[in-house]
């Protein structure tokens, strides 16, 4: 994988602290619980903000992030096992969740069961999920239904 060092503009950023309500995101296998309160991260909110300038994060400059700590899953992104189950690439892991709302972005491919179209541009929620302890950008989605 490779990865930009070159610095991009970085949009506006608030830190909101620990998500006080779990959560799911719907066809993604993303949950979201309340972190425990201990171990604490090791990289703090701002240093997993840095990852937007690097492009390990997908960022848009132009939209607000908000940015929470929550203990993540994901049951459909890992690596694929030998017998077809999948080894989560989060697994109850401590993360930053940047979150920006109002991202333009467009579907790949036309609709199930649809000849191609001219593509359609929808309103989306982009979700970076940041290690806590390493600082790594584990994960990316973005959708309109998130």
């Amino acid at each position: 994988v490779a990865t930009s060092t070159t610095s991009r503009q970085l949009p506006s950023a608030s830190y909101v602290g620990p998500i006080t309500k779990s959560g799911t995101y719907p066809g993604t296998g993303i949950s979201l619980e309340i972190p425990p309160s201990s171990p604490q991260p090791s990289v703090s909110w701002d240093t997993a903000f840095q990852d937007c300038s690097t492009g390990n994060a997908l960022c848009d400059p132009g939209s607000p992030i908000t940015i929470s700590l929550a203990s993540a899953t994901d049951t459909q992104a890992g690596q694929e096992n030998s017998d077809g189950s999948i080894n989560p690439i989060m697994d109850n892991t401590l993360v930053y969740v940047l979150s920006q709302s109002g991202i333009s972005c467009t579907p790949v491919g036309p609709p199930p069961g649809r000849a191609a179209t001219t593509p359609v541009t929808y309103s989306c929620t982009m979700l970076n999920f940041i290690d806590a302890r390493t600082g790594e950008t584990l994960y990316s989605v973005s959708g309109p239904d998130l």
